[in-house]
C-alpha cells in the first residue's frame, strides 16, 4: 500500500519526498527516485557519510553480493558513493552515525550553507536553511546523541559533534521558518510518540536513553523560537504522525522497514487546523 494513502486527509506535493535512516543503503532509494521522478528529496538524519570507509566494508551493515559463478555470498564494499539522484537535488539532514568530523570541516552552524558533496547531493548544517519552489521555508537541524557510543571508538566511527548545543541554538537564523527537518525530535514530542501508546519501547532501556538526549532539549528551543507548522525526523526506527499544538510531526521509519518514506505535505496543509 503506497505510504501516502495511509495519511487520510492530507494532499501531497509529489515533486518532494522525504526519507527516514538510510544508514548508506542507497538500492531502495534509487528505485524510489527513478520511479516517482521528485525535484527535491529531504533526507532526515543517518545518511551514511562515512568517506573515509569508501570502498571498504568497515561501513557496510552486513551488505552482500552474490557470486553467480560459485554461489558464494561476499561482503560488498561500502559504495559511499552510490546514491543515483537523476534530475533531483538531495539535501541530507546529519544523524548520529555519520562522519562527523568530515562534516563539520566542510560547514557547521556556525557556516550554515548548504555544501555540494557530490553531484546533487548537499549536506545541509545545522541551522542552514532551504526554500522550497512554493515559499515555505526548511530549516536544518541535524545530529542527535548515540547510546550505542560504547560499542564505538572515539574519533573513528563515533564523534561528541553528534549532540545538539548551546552553540548550536545561539546560532539559529533569525528569519521564519515553516518546516523543520531534524534527526532527533523536540522532547515535547516523546510522549505522544512512546508514552501515551502500549509501544513496547517506553519501558525498554534502550530506548528510555534515546528520551535523554540533550539534543532533543535543544530542538525544543528550536520549537520555541520558530512554531514550525510541520516537523520531519527520523531515528527512532518507527513511522508515525501526529500534532503537538499547531504543529504536525512525522517520524518516518528506517530505510530497511516498509515506511521509510514520504511525500511532502501541500503549502495548504499547513495552515489546516
Amino acid at each position: 500500500m503506497k505510504l501516502e494513502n495511509e495519511i487520510k486527509g492530507i494532499e501531497f506535493d509529489k515533486s518532494v519526498i522525504i526519507l527516514g535512516d538510510l544508514h548508506n543503503t542507497w538500492r531502495r532509494v534509487n528505485y524510489l527516485i527513478a520511479k516517482h521522478k521528485p525535484s527535491i528529496v529531504l533526507q532526515t538524519g543517518d545518511f551514511g557519510w562515512w568517506p573515509k570507509w569508501h570502498e571498504t566494508t568497515h561501513i557496510t551493515h552486513g551488505t552482500y553480493r552474490r557470486d553467480h559463478m560459485t554461489g558464494i555470498k561476499r561482503r560488498a564494499p561500502f559504495n559511499q558513493y552510490g546514491l543515483r539522484t537523476g534530475d533531483a537535488k538531495i539535501y541530507f539532514c546529519p544523524g548520529n552515525h555519520e562522519d562527523w568530523e568530515d562534516l563539520n570541516r566542510r560547514a557547521d552552524s556556525y557556516n550554515p550553507y548548504p555544501v555540494e558533496v557530490y553531484k546533487n547531493v548537499f549536506y545541509m548544517p545545522r541551522c542552514s536553511t532551504l526554500n522550497l519552489p512554493d515559499g515555505r521555508r526548511i530549516l536544518f537541524m541535524g545530529g542527535a546523541h548515540s547510546i550505542d557510543k560504547e560499542w564505538r571508538r572515539y574519533r573513528y566511527d563515533w564523534f561528541p559533534e553528534e549532540t545538539i548545543t548551546l552553540s548550536d541554538v545561539r546560532n539559529l537564523p533569525d528569519t521564519n521558518i515553516d518546516i523543520v527537518v531534524s534527526h532527533t525530535s523536540p522532547s515535547w514530542f516523546k510522549q505522544e510518540i512512546f508514552e501515551m501508546s502500549d509501544d513496547w519501547r517506553q519501558s525498554d532501556s534502550y530506548w528510555l536513553e534515546k528520551f535523554k538526549d540533550p539534543s532533543c532539549l535543544a530542538l525544543d528551543a528550536v520549537f520555541e523560537k520558530y512554531r514550525p507548522k510541520m516537523w520531519f525526523f527520523g531515528h527512532y526506527h518507527i513511522f508515525k504522525h501526529g500534532k503537538y499544538q499547531d504543529c504536525r510531526w512525522f517520524v518516518l521509519d528506517k530505510e530497511t522497514h516498509e515506511h521509510f518514506w514520504m511525500f511532502m505535505p501541500t503549502r495548504e496543509e499547513l495552515w489546516k487546523q
